[in-house]
């Protein structure tokens, strides 16, 4: 992944080291407590010998557009142009930097400012000798030799400053200090970060203060024997612990250089594509996610393609996300066709995450081909072709798409935040790297999962009920489970699912249909033709005055065993007799009666073997039967 990472910084780097900056840039909130925030342009006038100040609206792009990639340390020169922090501005900046550029035409013109803009106040060295004089802005408020009367301290001598022209900034712009995030410094009329000798000095200022231990050794990522560092804090994506000993080998700080150490090219590389990554390969899959491509060949992607192919990367991912992401990417398959043809000389790294005020990785996917989400994508277009064949519906219906996967498994939910994601993750892991799946485990989930559609727990989960009751979102997930058991059966990633012989079976044909296509045994075909009678009964006892089915209290969500299985065999031969169809009033015994008779015989074949099956898998398969009749009632309506 690390080797991608670097891969596409490498490609971003070979516009120069404006794109190396820009990988250091802060985010910047557009609103904060409903207030729009704001940018203020400080413009030095030569020409006028005015100070002229603008502001704009903080969007997206402001951070970049004028690089804002946080203060110098405390204890260094300010010298960065964009600031969170005026006073640097007005005081120090620009005559810190006339002393640590080198001879350029920008060092004359801020030499000009110094001259025309600044009071030199002698008395006090260092970085507070110099500050702005305020009789250059347009109606002054306050001037600079009157406040200066009036400081007693050099050090209180910014501030003052900063407060005259926050309050200018509101009596004259109304604009108050909770609604400005940064400000900028112009010369006549024109910002300053695009300058290469600004660029280039604080390109090598920051790189130098990374590797200012001067370590010399082999880069743990091209190999080469150079000066190097163990310094990652810079980075976003926390590959390695290197602020705690207890991570270091040899339990001492310098062991950190045998952990992982780089050079200053691969770190640039590093911290480039890290931004870029950021900026271009991220997506969701329940967490949020990032698609980290790696090349396995020389590519044909340079810096001109990179935007267009990361774009093909995004949309070929989301394609096996959600049918939305698939149809979005056939539309633009002519586009990207010839990426299509690239796509065996890379593979994909999927690095979940959390981002608070740490970035926290939380799980990473390695080494995917993308062979194999085409396979997943041929898959699920073929358990759509059988879902729609066996239970009808819109042809958008029955996408067991990675999206939908995510909704079939409960994960509970605290503080608004999913805490026990593993499961879900680790699940992803296995489908993307063709890991066996555990059968059991899947239906421990779906079980959990009718349990929060029959109780109405999705404050709790991460189950939202789109559909009009609780019943019909409970329906269609049951059926989605069983056709993602059939998913990965067709993936070949978990046990089981040979079927019975259902040739001698007098049912339904959709009925059969449905059996056949799960794959189902003589226990699970059983369990499936008694909760479809249950279905039956319940879809009686249903109305819209009256919409609790109190058939559905029989079973016993957390599982059920044999002898409580049977126990309701036998209760439901009474409920058949006792309810009458609502079309024509006859019992219910008389519309059901093969389905009841080939569900006994299945039984008595039964009653003398060992039961193969669990609680679980018991009330599973009642649910699956039970979601069979039900879908059917609500699709006659």
């Amino acid at each position: 992944m690390i080797e991608g990472i670097k891969q596409i910084g490498e490609i971003v780097l070979k516009n120069g080291n404006i794109d190396f900056l820009k990988s250091l840039t802060l985010d910047v909130p557009k609103k904060i407590n409903g207030k729009t925030q704001h940018i203020v342009f400080i413009d030095f006038d030569l020409r006028k010998k005015e100070i002229i100040f603008d502001f704009d609206e903080i969007t997206e792009k402001t951070s970049e557009e004028y690089l804002w990639i946080g203060n110098a340390d405390r204890n260094n020169p300010q010298d960065r142009f964009t600031t969170n922090d005026v006073k640097y501005l007005l005081t120090q900046t620009i005559p810190n930097l006339i002393d640590l550029l080198k001879d350029c035409e920008l060092k004359k013109k801020l030499e000009e400012i110094k001259n025309i803009f600044f009071i030199d106040l002698g008395r006090v060295k260092g970085r507070y000798r110099y500050c702005i004089e305020t009789k250059f802005i347009k109606d002054p408020i306050d001037r600079t030799e009157e406040l200066l009367k009036l400081i007693d301290k050099p050090l209180k001598i910014p501030v003052e400053i900063a407060k005259t022209i926050s309050k200018y900034l509101k009596e004259k712009m109304n604009l108050n200090k909770n609604e400005i995030q940064l400000f900028t410094v112009k010369i006549n009329g024109k910002t300053l970060i695009n300058n290469s000798a600004y660029i280039n000095y604080l390109t090598n200022k920051i790189i130098e203060q990374l590797f200012q231990e001067e370590n010399t050794g082999i880069c743990s990522l091209c190999g080469k024997d150079k000066e190097i560092t163990a310094n990652t804090t810079r980075f976003n994506f926390k590959f390695y612990m290197t602020d705690k000993i207890g991570f270091a080998s040899g339990l001492d700080e310098k062991g950190f250089y045998k952990n992982y150490k780089l050079c200053k090219d691969c770190y640039k590389k590093i911290l480039a594509g890290e931004k870029y990554i950021w900026n271009k390969f991220k997506t969701r899959l329940g967490k949020p996610l990032l698609v980290i491509p790696e090349f396995l060949f020389s590519t044909i992607i340079d810096s001109e393609k990179l935007d267009e192919w990361s774009e093909y990367i995004t949309y070929f991912f989301n394609s096996a996300k959600n049918i939305e992401g698939l149809k979005k990417f056939e539309n633009r398959l002519k586009d990207f066709i010839e990426y299509e043809d690239e796509k065996n000389n890379f593979i994909l790294n999927l690095l979940f995450y959390e981002k608070g005020q740490d970035f926290k990785i939380l799980h990473l996917i390695k080494d995917i081909p993308p062979s194999r989400i085409d396979i997943l994508k041929r898959t699920q277009n073929k358990i759509h072709d059988i879902g729609i064949r066996i239970l009808g519906g819109k042809d958008t219906d029955w996408y067991i798409s990675l999206e939908k996967i995510y909704y079939l498994f409960p994960i509970r939910i605290s503080k608004g935040n999913p805490v026990d994601y593993k499961k879900i993750l680790e699940f992803y892991d296995a489908l993307f790297t063709e890991k066996p799946i555990s059968y059991h485990f899947l239906i421990k989930q779906f079980v959990g999962l009718s349990q929060v559609y029959r109780f109405e727990r999705f404050n709790n989960y991460n189950i939202k009920n789109y559909r009009t009751t609780w019943e019909s979102g409970l329906t269609s997930a049951i059926l989605e489970a069983n056709l993602l058991l059939l998913y990965l059966r067709n993936l070949e990633q978990i046990e089981g699912g040979e079927g019975m012989n259902i040739e001698n079976l007098d049912l339904k044909g959709d009925i059969k249909n449905f059996i056949l296509e799960m794959r189902y045994s003589e226990e699970q075909t059983a369990l499936f033709l008694l909760g479809y009678l249950i279905g039956e009964i319940g879809n009686v006892q249903y109305s819209k005055d009256n919409p609790s089915k109190p058939i559905l209290r029989k079973i016993t969500y957390q599982g059920m065993d044999k002898e409580k299985v049977l126990r309701l065999v036998n209760e439901i031969f009474e409920k058949l007799d006792q309810y009458k169809s609502k079309s024509d009033g006859k019992p219910l015994r008389y519309h059901n009666e093969k389905i009841f008779g080939e569900m006994m015989t299945l039984f008595g074949n039964l009653k003398d073997k060992e039961w193969q099956l669990t609680n679980e898998e018991n009330v599973y398969y009642i649910l699956s039967g039970y979601a069979f009749a039900t879908y059917k009632a609500i699709k006659a309506g």
